[in-house]
Protein backbone atom coordinates (compact mmCIF):
# COMPACT_ATOMS: atom_id res chain seq x y z
CA UNK A 1 0.00 0.00 0.00
CA UNK A 2 2.97 2.55 0.30
CA UNK A 3 4.04 3.96 -2.97
CA UNK A 4 7.10 5.80 -4.06
CA UNK A 5 6.80 9.67 -3.67
CA UNK A 6 4.62 9.09 -0.33
CA UNK A 7 5.81 10.71 3.13
CA UNK A 8 5.03 7.81 6.15
CA UNK A 9 5.40 7.83 10.10
CA UNK A 10 6.54 4.47 11.42
CA UNK A 11 5.94 4.08 14.98
CA UNK A 12 9.28 2.60 17.37
CA UNK A 13 9.49 -1.27 18.30
CA UNK A 14 10.76 -4.69 16.82
CA UNK A 15 8.06 -5.25 14.20
CA UNK A 16 8.47 -1.51 12.52
CA UNK A 17 12.13 -1.98 12.20
CA UNK A 18 10.80 -5.24 10.04
CA UNK A 19 8.44 -3.20 7.91
CA UNK A 20 11.67 -0.73 7.53
CA UNK A 21 14.01 -3.07 6.01
CA UNK A 22 10.95 -4.33 4.03
CA UNK A 23 11.06 -0.47 2.30
CA UNK A 24 14.61 -0.84 1.44
CA UNK A 25 14.45 -1.14 -2.07
CA UNK A 26 11.68 1.75 -2.28
CA UNK A 27 12.75 4.86 -4.39
CA UNK A 28 11.01 8.71 -3.73
CA UNK A 29 9.86 7.70 -0.16
CA UNK A 30 9.84 10.05 3.23
CA UNK A 31 9.78 7.87 6.21
CA UNK A 32 9.65 9.77 9.85
CA UNK A 33 10.05 8.10 13.27
CA UNK A 34 11.27 7.71 16.42
CA UNK A 35 12.63 4.08 16.10
CA UNK A 36 16.03 3.39 16.54
CA UNK A 37 15.48 0.00 14.69
CA UNK A 38 13.92 1.64 11.70
CA UNK A 39 16.95 3.98 11.73
CA UNK A 40 19.45 1.62 11.59
CA UNK A 41 17.25 -0.31 8.59
CA UNK A 42 17.15 3.01 6.49
CA UNK A 43 20.23 4.82 7.46
CA UNK A 44 21.94 4.23 4.01
CA UNK A 45 19.11 3.46 2.04
CA UNK A 46 19.78 6.04 -1.16
CA UNK A 47 16.28 6.16 -2.24
CA UNK A 48 14.87 7.37 1.11
CA UNK A 49 15.10 10.05 3.34
CA UNK A 50 14.81 9.78 6.63
CA UNK A 51 13.41 12.16 9.77
CA UNK A 52 14.13 11.32 13.08
CA UNK A 53 11.78 12.43 15.85
CA UNK A 54 13.47 13.92 18.75
CA UNK A 55 13.29 12.17 21.98
CA UNK A 56 15.07 10.83 25.20
CA UNK A 57 17.15 8.09 24.64
CA UNK A 58 17.02 5.19 26.75
CA UNK A 59 18.92 2.17 27.68
CA UNK A 60 15.67 -0.10 27.15
CA UNK A 61 14.86 1.34 23.81
CA UNK A 62 17.75 -0.51 21.88
CA UNK A 63 18.87 -3.86 21.78
CA UNK A 64 22.46 -3.59 22.70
Amino acid sequence: MIRPGENILIDAGSTMGALAHELRGFDRLTVTTPGLNTLQELADSEGIEVDCLGGRLRSLSHPW
